[in-house]
């Protein structure tokens, strides 16, 4: 069985002030991210047709396969700017590039406007933190779909925080240090979460956990029931996404992303880690060698559960009112695990050599692969189309020809 869900199965709720016939419907996974968030992309776009052959389900393509960020950015304000807005480049490429995404959106509704449009982005809740910025998402989406659905997955926080150190030492941010809960005090607080969008999109949230040591517990199982597919057995399935490294893999990334910045004062370059990663991914998954999980402090853990403990009390009074407790089976550290005691981030001598080398070969050969395919892809399937590249695109085009002639 998948997770428990929120509230008893109930028809799909409107958000707005009454109901507009002839509108389609929404659905926005909105994360927590940590949650399965990239298995949960992946699917969806491995069965775009499929889901709009027989569940009449439409998944944009147009903004990009993993986290559809852009709906997030388009609710923000034209004067924020952070690490989402900056690769669309100047205000007027922004603003730009954002006008033709919710023109996609809108004419999209108008070629289908019986369907249920999916929208996935784990940013939309780590991102969007006040009511304006609510607000603002809420009046795009009225003004095209009758009614919406959100769907929100929590997950343990010890869990989630171990989970998200692993993939900010993928992303080449630094060393593998877990924060103490005080220090992820807003990025998890989940009363804050549910309570701030309940108060904008009333009945409309689903709440449900993402809790792996459920015996039987299946994300896309479960994901599929929360936006009315009955059956997926002829649908597509990711393979593992976004992979967890073993305790190994991660003290040598930690190392290598250490060196990376004291050699050139930022991480490594992302086509860089977009090779590095996968063969560390493949090395942990290798059943030729042990792996080693990272084990968490005791007293850490300890201090995770004393300061969530009242969240999820009012969690399960609120929403799981039927379960004896969140979690199925909580955390639990095993000090006995072999190799548990002698967790450092230390490195020896060879492996000291082998991490100069990366980052001397990564840095020396960057190019920014993935960046160029995808622009490459948009402005061919612009002339394909016979529709002009905009400011962003050509702002673009030109900072990757001056990266490239750099060189």
């Amino acid at each position: 069985m998948g997770c428990v869900r929120a509230q008893e199965a109930r028809p799909r709720v409107r958000c707005g002030d009454s109901a507009r016939p002839g509108l389609a419907r929404a659905i926005l996974h909105i994360g927590l991210e940590k949650t399965g968030t990239s298995s949960l992309q992946e699917f969806l776009q491995l069965n775009r047709e499929l889901l709009l052959e027989r569940e009449q389900i439409w998944v944009p393509d147009f903004m990009g396969r993993g986290s559809q960020w852009p709906l997030a950015v388009l609710a923000y304000a034209p004067s924020r700017c952070d690490d989402l807005t900056a690769p669309l480049g100047s205000p007027e490429a922004r603003r730009c590039r954002l006008e033709e995404i919710a023109e996609q959106i809108r004419s999209s509704v108008q070629r289908g406007p019986d369907r249920v449009y999916c929208f996935s982005s784990e940013h939309l809740s780590s991102r969007l933190t006040t009511s304006d910025e609510l607000q603002r998402l809420r009046n795009f989406l009225r003004s095209l779909f009758e009614d919406v659905s959100l769907v929100l997955y929590l997950r343990e926080p010890i869990r989630l925080a171990i989970s998200r150190q692993s993939t900010f030492v993928k992303m080449g941010l630094g060393t593998f240090q877990l924060p103490t809960p005080q220090q992820l005090c807003e990025v998890f607080h989940f009363q804050a979460i549910v309570e701030r969008w309940q108060s904008v999109f009333a009945g409309c949230l689903q709440v449900r956990l993402f809790d792996p040591s459920l015996p039987g517990f299946d994300l896309i199982d479960d994901f599929a029931a929360a936006i009315g597919i009955t059956s997926i057995e002829d649908y597509c399935r990711p393979k593992h996404v976004n992979a967890s490294l073993d305790w190994t893999c991660l003290r040598l990334l930690s190392h290598i992303n250490q060196l990376a910045l004291q050699q050139r004062g930022q991480p490594l370059p992302r086509a860089a880690l977009e090779r590095l990663v996968p063969l560390l991914e493949a090395s942990s998954a290798s059943p030729d060698r042990p792996h080693r999980a990272y084990q968490a402090d005791p007293q850490i853990v300890a201090a995770y559960r004393d300061h969530y403990a009242a969240q999820e009390q009012w969690l399960l009074e609120h929403f799981f009112p039927r379960r004896p407790s969140l979690w199925n089976h909580p955390y639990n550290p095993t000090p006995a695990d072999e190799g548990a005691e002698d967790q450092t981030l230390a490195v020896g001598e060879g492996e000291e050599i082998l991490c100069r080398l990366i980052v001397d070969q990564a840095v020396n050969q960057a190019i920014p692969t993935a960046d160029l395919v995808h622009c490459l892809d948009q402005a061919a399937w612009k002339g394909e189309q016979g529709v002009p590249l905009n400011l962003y695109d050509q702002q673009t085009c030109r900072e990757l020809a001056q990266t490239l002639r750099s060189l």
